[in-house]
């Protein structure tokens, strides 16, 4: 996204999180939350935490994985199953 200049949880060629996540051999996705222009990560999980969609998915006991990236000021946490 940073390098792209976009900002969705849909990619440019049109491809959702769990097809992302499923080509990219990971059976069973299951929440995405990302963010952008926070400058730290306690900003960022401030920020994920006041939202009731994106503290849902990070306290969902149900993923049992986690992925976290940061690029620039673009922030992604994927979770699976």
């Amino acid at each position: 996204m940073n390098e792209k200049g976009y900002f969705d949880h849909v990619s440019r060629d049109g491809r959702r999180f769990e097809q992302r996540v499923r080509a990219a051999g990971y059976p069973r996705p299951g929440a995405e939350n990302i963010a952008k222009g926070q400058t730290s990560a306690s900003q960022v999980v401030r920020e994920w935490m006041a939202s009731p969609s994106h503290r849902s998915a990070m306290l969902t006991c149900a993923f049992t994985t986690i992925g976290v990236a940061r690029s620039g000021n673009y922030w992604v946490q994927e979770f699976g199953k």
